[in-house]
């Protein structure tokens, strides 16, 4: 059995507006620097359809050194992580990031797409493309998945 398949985007490629429109799901990118202002979120839940998912990227103290270049805001973490409204998530899902080959300017190609195809499995599974011709690779997907 073949669970449910999320495709999107990282972040909102040619305007929150028009991608609202197209897409159930967005990564919201920001988050991985600090979270955005409640009034940010209040206003895009209630520019975004009911059903429509916002995942946020990983604060990059989870994910990076503290030598990185990109740390800085370390003493928010505390207080985001306990602002959030949190849902457990208890394995069957899968999370794909699709930066694209060899760099942001790749644009997927059909066999590429097909590929990620054979990933799917019995949960949840979400492709979040990004890069240059993220919009439309992750429009491709979705058409080739069947829905969209």
């Amino acid at each position: 059995m073949v669970g449910r398949v999320k495709v999107g985007c990282c972040g909102f490629p040619g305007g929150m507006r028009g991608y609202f429109s197209r897409f159930e799901v967005v990564e919201v990118q920001q988050t991985f620097y600090q979270p955005p202002r409640m009034e940010t979120a209040l206003r895009w839940r209630r520019e975004a359809q009911a059903d429509f998912e916002f995942v946020i990227k990983a604060w990059q103290l989870i994910t990076h050194p503290s030598s990185s270049p990109t740390y800085r805001n370390v003493d928010n973490i505390r207080g985001f992580f306990h602002s959030i409204l949190r849902t457990p998530i208890y394995g069957g899902m899968s999370y794909f990031r699709l930066h694209g080959g060899p760099g942001y300017r790749h644009v997927h190609t059909d066999e590429e797409l097909e590929r990620l195809k054979g990933v799917v499995g019995e949960g949840e599974t979400y492709f979040m493309f990004n890069n240059l011709n993220m919009c439309d690779d992750a429009l491709r997907l979705r058409n080739m998945i069947g829905y969209g």
